[in-house]
């Protein structure tokens, strides 16, 4: 199929993979809660893609965000954290990504996230530096 002008402009405008930058990576901060989304886990580290759950008249909220859902998940930052997973650290998982929170082992949770991918939005609680826990959170 011959390719238009177009196309090949578009093609041009977008620089070759290799040259596209991945996302940076640092030490996380956060205490408390907050949402992720998994990138790496590698038994004792996680890599999380921290994202807000943000609802109309929030500070956050953007005209373009579908409004009758209630809510929409978006980037907190284009940076990757990364965390020390703590030894206790506590896993679970939403039975048919609703009800009830089921506790997983590790294994098993990093079974669910290669089943299910980036469309998980977890929950993880950090304290003292590390996660302690990690868990599904429910999306209507």
């Amino acid at each position: 199929k011959p390719s238009s002008e177009s196309d090949e402009q578009r093609e041009s405008e977008q620089p070759p993979p290799e040259q596209q930058q991945e996302p940076q990576i640092t030490e996380g901060t956060q205490e408390g809660t907050f949402k992720g989304f998994v990138v790496a886990a590698d038994g004792r580290t996680i890599i999380i893609d921290e994202q807000k759950w943000v609802q109309p008249g929030d500070e956050d909220w953007k005209d373009e965000y579908y409004i009758h859902s209630g809510f929409e998940v978006v980037d907190a930052s284009d940076i990757h954290a990364s965390y020390p997973l703590s030894e206790n650290c506590k896993f679970y998982y939403l039975e048919d990504h609703w009800y009830p929170q089921v506790e997983i082992t590790y294994e098993e949770f990093i079974n669910y996230q290669e089943e299910h991918g980036e469309n998980v939005l977890w929950y993880f609680e950090a304290k003292d530096g590390e996660i302690v826990e990690v868990g599904e959170n429910y999306r209507p």
